[in-house]
This record gives C-alpha cells, sequence and structure tokens, in this order.
C-alpha cells in the first residue's frame, strides 16, 4: 500500500478521470465533492486510509442546507475516488461501502391542466392573420410558436393541445382536440 495524503491522491485521481474521457460535467462534480466540500470538512490533510467511514458519516450529516439527492451525488463521488485508491493499491478497502448511500425524495411533476394551457395560450401575442393563396381560409398563430407536448410526463389522453390545421408547420392532425 502506498501512504499518500488526501490531496496528493485527489491529484492522481483528477489526472486518471481526465486520461479516461470523463465529462468535464462529471470531473466538475466530482470537484466540488472531493475539493470544495470534503476536503474543507476534514480540517486537515489525512493519509488517504486515516480516512475513515465515521468522516464520511459526519459529512453527510453536516450537510443540512442540499437535498437528499445532492447528498447522494457526494456519496457517488466519495465512492468513484475511493474506487480509484483501491486500484491504485492507496486504500485497503472500500469505506463507502459501509455508509450507506440517501435515498433522493421523489418529486411529483404536475401535468399543465387544460386551464393552464389555454391561459398560457391566451396571454401570447397573436400573428397576423395567414391566409394560403387560393383558398381563403386563415389562422391566428400564437407568436412565438411553443408546441406544449408533456406527453412523456402524463398519458396521451392528457395532453391539451392547441387546435392547428396540420397543413401548418407540420402539426399532426390529432392536435384538433381541445382548443
Amino acid at each position: 500500500m502506498i501512504p499518500l495524503k488526501y490531496s496528493q491522491a485527489l491529484q492522481g485521481f483528477f489526472l486518471s478521470a481526465q486520461a479516461r474521457k470523463l465529462s468535464p460535467r462529471t470531473i466538475s462534480d466530482y470537484e466540488t465533492t472531493l475539493i470544495k466540500k470534503f476536503q474543507p470538512f476534514l480540517g486537515k490533510d489525512l493519509l488517504v486510509e486515516e480516512i475513515t467511514p465515521h468522516h464520511v458519516e459526519e459529512f453527510f450529516a453536516a450537510q443540512t442546507t442540499v437535498s437528499k439527492k445532492t447528498v447522494l451525488n457526494y456519496h457517488v463521488g466519495l465512492s468513484a475516488f475511493r474506487t480509484w485508491a483501491l486500484r491504485e493499491k492507496i486504500a485497503r478497502e472500500h469505506i463507502m461501502r459501509a455508509v450507506p448511500a440517501s435515498k433522493p425524495e421523489h418529486r411529483d411533476i404536475a401535468p399543465y391542466t387544460e386551464q393552464d394551457i389555454r391561459s398560457m395560450l391566451n396571454s401570447l401575442e397573436r400573428s397576423k392573420r395567414y391566409s394560403r393563396p387560393g383558398n381563403g381560409y386563415g389562422y391566428d398563430i400564437p407568436i412565438p410558436y411553443t408546441a406544449i407536448n408533456s406527453s412523456p410526463l402524463v398519458g396521451e389522453k392528457d395532453v391539451v393541445r392547441p387546435r392547428l390545421s396540420p397543413s401548418i408547420v407540420n402539426v399532426p392532425a390529432d392536435w384538433n382536440a381541445v382548443l
């Protein structure tokens, strides 16, 4: 086993992360967890092997102003670091396996009601009357045209779509339902 201070091991961890071509967002998340949050929490530069599950649990308990999902992200970052430290023979055990990961709260996503969509569409400015040459039909199209499509969030039967002609901006024919 190679005795390294936490700060020294972080340099190797981030070099490895860059060499593995991890996304900039992933590396940024790891920096937030390991450098901006956990390192100051430790207070002193311990050897990696001296960091215990108790340190990690105290760190998680101190996170009173963040969501459970954020604490779970911290767990992921610390676990990735410890996995790397094990592979590099800097640590003997994977202490993160002894620390349970938090379960993020489930947030319900409320779909827009018909009245919500009517209000949104009525608040938009309208364009000049459009008429196709030759047939005289015209439509007022909201500007900017916004397709409010919540079908991934709710059942297809619950989706309210604006009434438009299928010939305008390739709108599917089944949109002429509610409004």
